[in-house]
């Protein structure tokens, strides 16, 4: 039997903030770690590997996947505000948006349910919800979404597609 630590992850979107907190703790848990996404100036941790290439080409996805063999993928690729192209009210390049949020992410969806992964896991934004009145009060994950702009609306279609590939693919 596979210990959890022998799986090898592929981390996509692994250069964020968020993403290299993720990819440290993966590295201290022992886990083989595969970092996907563009060519970058930010340094990866010490034992993290990596493979330049763009969420929005699922042939890149599907050669990572099969290079590395993962069966855990983790992903935090977004276009957002922080990326070029948004505002911080989230508008900007919609087609941008819509290309990363939502294409790409299906292509990812898509390359690891044909590869045989056995679950992915990903970051959606509390932004499918709107604008919160109070920053800090908590929504619950089955509150209606109300997005108001387009990276939030991007990341409502995203969930969907998610749940699409859950249901019918399979993909946990």
């Amino acid at each position: 039997m596979t210990s959890a630590s022998e799986v090898p992850v592929l981390v996509v979107g692994g250069r964020g903030f968020v993403g290299q907190a993720a990819v440290r703790r993966l590295l201290a848990a022992g886990r083989r770690v595969t970092v996907f996404g563009p060519e970058s100036p930010v340094p990866l941790p010490a034992g993290a590997e990596e493979i330049a290439g763009s969420i929005t080409h699922g042939d890149q996805i599907r050669a990572a996947l099969a290079r590395t063999g993962a069966r855990l993928v983790v992903s935090f690729a977004a276009f957002s505000a922080g990326s070029a192209g948004l505002t911080r009210s989230g508008e900007g390049d919609p087609e941008g948006a819509f290309a990363v949020n939502v294409l790409g992410f299906r292509h990812l969806l898509e390359s690891a349910a044909d590869a045989g992964v056995a679950r992915l896991v990903w970051t959606s934004s509390t932004v499918v919800f709107g604008r919160a009145d109070d920053p800090t009060a908590r929504v619950a994950e089955d509150a209606p979404r109300r997005p108001v702009h387009v990276y939030g609306l991007t990341k409502t279609l995203a969930e969907d597609v998610a749940d699409y590939y859950r249901r019918v693919r399979g993909l946990e």
